[in-house]
């Protein structure tokens, strides 16, 4: 059997006949065991971290997809309280106003972050 490059110029100690040498090596053999079973704990954790993200994940790409589109929601209201009839018209006109709203800060808003956007124009150089 060839050993790995790695461990062919190591020199193992002579084992000593005195038991020391069956203690350490059962010493060794409990801290293997040890250390796979904190693997295996390790594991285990990771596992259940990733199930939880994966909610987590979902929840924010939900959250990114209404903020990205914001009229869909508002729509959405609408056409829920349209469904219910006289009873959610307060629900109805504050959905319109939103709609309104929105409407009115995708146009000014963005002429607005222009305008702020831009540099100042340079003032002539004195003469």
């Amino acid at each position: 059997m060839r050993m790995p490059a790695s461990l062919a110029g190591l020199r193992w100690p002579p084992l000593r006949l005195d038991g020391r040498s069956s203690c350490l090596a059962l010493r060794q053999a409990e801290l293997v065991e040890r250390a796979a079973a904190q693997r295996v704990e390790l594991a285990e954790l990771h596992a259940r971290i990733l199930a939880s993200s994966v909610w987590l994940e979902t929840g924010l790409a939900v959250l990114r997809s209404l903020r990205a589109h914001p009229q869909v929601v508002l729509l959405s209201l609408l056409g829920a309280s349209m469904s219910f009839g006289r009873n959610m018209s307060r629900a109805r006109s504050w959905t319109l106003r939103g709609l309104a709203l929105h409407q009115l800060y995708r146009v000014m808003g963005s002429s607005l972050l222009q305008m702020f956007r831009r540099k100042p124009a340079e003032a002539p150089a004195a003469p």
